[in-house]
């Protein structure tokens, strides 16, 4: 009988057929001072995206990424426009969604973090209006106009959506289909009951 331990200090970079074949234990992470603390140490500023410290979840290497990864902001900006996309309904861009979010599979858990917080977002608007604690407040008026559109209940059966999709990854189901399958189960015509 044999145990292995094996330590990482980004799990992000370990291959999926590894992580779904160990049993993961997370130690303490780090408060949102300290990653700033360590951002400013390598020269870099969160100033005032809260994203970069939701993104990070306590992990110094994810935040450290998120500052060298000059894609990110149209990365973020791009998935908006995903879920603007999907608001509106209609299939051809259903197809144009799922091709962009397939081409990210290489950041797929980015994409799909950040989808969760845009989703969160959408639903904390959707019920608290202007008093809701947004993660992504650089998109603040996209949010608020979705809100109004998406409602609270349907962009929670959107993040129950995304997050089954995502637990479903880490089990290796091909990724295209999963995004595919996730796509057009996410409602293509909200509608805000009043």
């Amino acid at each position: 009988y044999v145990v292995i331990l094996l330590l990482c200090s980004n799990i992000s970079l370990m291959l999926d057929t590894v992580k779904s074949r160990v049993n993961r234990l997370d130690f303490s992470r780090y408060t949102d001072a300290e990653i700033r603390r360590i951002l400013e140490l390598n020269l870099l500023d969160a100033g005032d995206d809260s994203g970069v410290l939701v993104y990070a979840d306590g992990l110094p290497g994810r935040a450290i990424a998120y500052f060298q990864d000059g894609e990110i902001n149209n990365i973020r900006a791009e998935l908006m426009g995903v879920i603007e996309t999907l608001a509106s309904g209609g299939a051809s861009g259903r197809i144009k969604c799922t091709k962009y979010i397939s081409d990210l599979k290489d950041r797929k858990e980015f994409v799909f973090f950040t989808l969760l917080s845009f989703y969160r977002d959408i639903a904390q608007t959707a019920r608290y209006g202007k008093y809701a604690e947004l993660q992504n407040k650089q998109q603040t008026a996209a949010i608020s106009a979705l809100a109004g559109n998406i409602g609270f209940y349907k962009a929670e059966d959107c993040i129950e959506m995304i997050d089954r999709t995502w637990k479903r990854l880490k089990q290796n189901v091909n990724y295209d289909l999963a995004v595919s399958n996730m796509l057009i189960k996410i409602p293509v015509s909200y509608t805000h009951l009043r």
